[in-house]
């Protein structure tokens, strides 16, 4: 072989090398991005079910109030008719 021979065999292998490292960077980089959307994807389910577990919990307190409210009102109602 060559020495033009070897030159061109060594270019084509360093070419393959740069195209494999690019192609290897490339699936890298759409893997990470596809990573973040899916921390931002859970990040949007995590903020959704705390915004609706926060209006359970003030629907509890609203029913419980009431519930309160009524036991109250019923006891005084019973304590206002006995006397």
């Amino acid at each position: 072989m060559s020495r033009l021979e070897v030159q061109e065999v060594q270019e084509v292998q360093a070419a393959q090398a740069v195209q494999e490292v690019q192609a290897v960077q490339a699936v890298q980089a759409v893997q990470e991005v596809q990573a973040v959307q899916e921390v931002q994807e859970v990040q949007e389910v995590l903020g959704f079910l705390s915004l609706l577990l926060s209006f359970r919990i003030k629907q509890q307190s609203i029913e419980s109030a009431v519930v309160l409210q009524e036991k109250n009102y019923g006891t005084f109602f019973l304590w206002h008719t006995a006397s």
